[in-house]
């Protein structure tokens, strides 16, 4: 279970059964210091998951390291791992499906080449 999922099973058992909090995170299996843990988000997250979802859009092909540098050079202040995460989460939408070049052939046999001239025809060359 997750940390959350854990606060939710705390606050059930301390609304549904009464229970205290310590008895509660006991049941949920749950450290009370995490039960209160309010977690962290910077308030600047949400401008910079739009501005790479711009970006990403803008420039399909770039990966998130070459996202990064152009998120450092717009003066950002972020790491690399903070872009890779929301970067990974958009996942068909930061990346391009690329067309397959005119000069490739599929390699099947209905479409393999000739064999070689001096070959005698045979497939064993």
């Amino acid at each position: 279970m997750t940390p959350a999922a854990r606060r939710a099973a705390c606050d059930f058992f301390r609304e549904r059964y009464r229970h205290r909090e310590r008895r509660a995170c006991e049941l949920a299996g749950l450290s009370r210091s995490t039960y209160r843990y309010g977690g962290r988000r910077d308030e600047g997250e949400s401008e910079l998951s739009e501005r790479l979802l711009v970006l990403a859009g803008e420039r399909p092909r770039f990966g998130y390291r070459r996202l990064h540098v152009l998120l450092q050079r717009e003066g950002f202040q972020v790491n690399h791992k903070r872009v890779h995460r929301p970067h990974s989460a958009l996942g068909n939408l930061a990346s391009v499906v690329f067309a397959p070049r005119a000069g490739l052939r599929p390699l099947n046999a209905a479409s393999a080449s000739p064999p070689p001239p001096n070959c005698g025809g045979t497939a064993s060359c």
